[in-house]
């Protein structure tokens, strides 16, 4: 089970979370509007025939997600309880264009967009069937339809306090209540001061809001729809697209729909998107401001004293406020999981020190962190037994290392980073295809000691020299300050290993570009071996390995070419990979060295 027991769960007996619904009713307290809001959740009971609604505090939604179950407040990964769905994997296509927000009871053609269920009942028009978001795929504008709650939940509730953010207004103002002083460099390199709520390891996914304009838009849109919704008394539904505006990767579960002449998948949970984090390395500064805030809802105690924060996390999520005597936190690595690609993201925190309180003469103290078994995300402060103020957020984990052994430190260089769709674009286009229909796995290597990113792909750059000589070949523009880069992609399928070279080709002119390598036994290829191969390329000036120095090595070239019509991704993934793992060594050798050092080997 769950390590956490969530109160406002905590029912007799084993449920299953149904619905996350509208919002209950909310009136800010005079002088807090963050005080308290909380989602409706409707529970099915799996042993009876009985359903419950219960209210949950927005702040927990980080930690819940549809069809979890539920035993006296934990959630359970039992394999009986769980429902059966399927699991799907595909590249979806985020532009605005191609998604619709619709409301349960929407039709198409005179036709419920979702159908009755398997009983025929018609759908209630009650606060559980709110609104929807339509992805379009092969003609059809709803062919993914997901619940607008699970986009909140996946895309946009990393954190308890990004998640309050989006309710009381804090998104509105962000350089105010979240960052300030944001900055985006032509290296990759983002840097930003956190406000004091704001978690270091939230930092990572913050930065999409703070570097993307379309992302902010849409946080910003989903606070302000939501406001106008609850002004009427009622239950207010959320609505919300994913702040990302671009095709990507995305796993998820589902059930499969059947509407007149289509068939319609329903996810009922997100697992995880490969979008591209807007940098590479973000450098996080804190202000360091400890003065208390007028209202209690920071946390601090009387007279200058702050909260002590222990490492040990609480047993119990309570649904009443924290009562201050300390603080703890929930670190979920289901939350990191989300974005994989925002994981190789290097964040770089300054920490913060304790600063005299202006508003007094006397130092802050701080209290000594007692371990809390209770905690709380819901703001403000309580009283009663000790309730410890509570921050749910995934890890800050270090920079995964992908490089193999014996590779070199890199640096980054400058290059034209721009689409070639006859060139690097259609080679990485069709590799994010074979990763997702097929069976092989696709990794990047870099081995070179320059390195860039095109998108959220690392390429090798190279150097501005070889053997001495400044060539006009390793630079693809007429003032030679944009260096031409190599995209090596290792293929593994089968427990064999091909590798992909791409060059990159000079705007408007074509010429070979791709090459397939392998070794003899067609196992793992060392990156000294791959270096040797990337500047054989610039020694000979074109795609070729001749000056390779690698005996061991055979390789052959593919033509780029165009899918055929009406080929689905699919096919032309599958077509791409069997291309790659059948290409013939080139003429007259097809071995990465001089003939001479053929001989010479054997």
């Amino acid at each position: 089970m769950g390590a956490v027991r969530h109160e406002s769960l905590a029912l007799g007996g084993v449920w299953r979370i149904a619905a996350f619904g509208a919002t209950a009713p909310h009136t800010p307290s005079p002088g807090n509007i963050s005080s308290d809001v909380r989602f409706l959740v409707k529970l099915r009971n799996l042993e009876k025939n009985q359903s419950k609604i219960v209210q949950v505090p927005v702040g927990e939604m980080p930690l819940l997600y549809h069809e979890a179950v539920v035993v006296d407040g934990y959630i359970s990964q039992e394999e009986r309880f769980q429902p059966k769905l399927r699991q799907g994997n595909e590249l979806l296509d985020y532009a605005p264009s191609n998604l619709r927000i619709f409301r349960r009871l929407a039709t198409e053609n005179d036709q419920l967009i979702i159908p009755p269920s398997k009983t025929g009942t018609p759908p209630a028009d009650d606060d559980f069937n709110g609104y929807f978001l339509g992805i379009g795929q092969d003609g059809d504008p709803y062919s993914l339809i997901i619940p607008a709650a699970e986009v909140l939940r996946f895309f946009y509730a990393t954190s308890d306090s990004f998640t309050r953010a989006l309710f009381d207004g804090s998104i509105l103002d962000p350089h105010s209540n979240l960052f300030y002083n944001e900055k985006l460099d032509e290296d990759g390199t983002g840097s930003m001061m956190l406000r004091k709520r704001v978690r270091d390891a939230d930092a990572r996914y913050l930065s999409r809001f703070a570097f993307s304009p379309y992302a902010m838009k849409q946080a910003k849109s989903l606070h302000l729809l939501w406001t106008v919704r609850n002004a009427s008394g009622n239950p207010a539904f959320v609505s919300v697209v994913p702040p990302i505006d671009v095709e990507a990767e995305t796993e998820f579960l589902y059930r499969q729909i059947e509407t007149p002449g289509r068939t319609r998948k329903m996810i009922t949970r997100i697992l995880s998107c490969k979008c591209p984090p807007p940098c590479q390395r973000l450098l996080t500064g804190r202000e360091t401001d400890a003065k208390p805030d007028p209202s209690p809802t920071d946390g601090s105690s009387p007279n200058g004293a702050i909260e002590g924060h222990n490492d040990t996390p609480p047993d119990t999520l309570s649904d009443r406020p924290p009562t201050g005597e300390s603080s703890n936190s929930i670190e979920d690595p289901a939350i990191d999981e989300r974005f994989p690609a925002f994981n190789d993201v290097d964040v770089i925190p300054h920490s913060r020190e304790l600063v005299e309180d202006r508003s007094d003469t006397t130092k802050a103290r701080l209290l000594p962190p007692a371990p809390i078994s209770t905690g709380s995300v819901v703001p403000g402060k309580g009283t009663g037994g000790p309730v410890a103020r509570t921050g749910i957020s995934g890890a800050l984990r270090q920079k995964k290392d992908s490089r193999h052994p014996g590779d070199t430190p890199k640096k980054l260089a400058d290059i034209d980073a721009s689409p070639n769709d006859l060139g690097h674009s259609a080679v990485i286009q069709r590799l994010r295809w074979m990763e997702v229909y097929t069976q092989a796995s696709v990794c990047y290597r870099v081995v070179l000691v320059d390195l860039s990113t095109v998108g959220n792909i690392p390429v090798n750059v190279y150097p501005p020299e070889i053997n001495g000589r400044k060539k006009k070949w390793l630079y693809t523009d007429e003032d030679n300050t944009k260096r031409r880069f190599a995209i090596v992609a290792e293929i593994k399928y089968q427990e064999r290993y091909r590798y992909l070279l791409e060059l990159q080709q000079l705007p408007g002119k074509q010429q070979y570009s791709t090459i397939v390598f392998w070794g003899d036994q067609e196992g793992f290829i060392e990156s000294s071996d791959i270096a040797k191969l990337l500047l054989s390329c610039a020694i000979e000036s074109k795609a070729t390995l001749v000056a390779g120095e690698c005996p061991h090595i055979q390789w052959g070239r593919l033509i780029h070419s165009q899918a055929p019509e009406h080929e689905s991704n699919r096919e032309t993934a599958l077509r791409y990979l069997e291309r790659v793992v059948t290409a013939s060594p080139v003429f007259p050798n097809g071995r990465a060295c001089r003939v001479s050092e053929i001989a010479a080997a054997g």
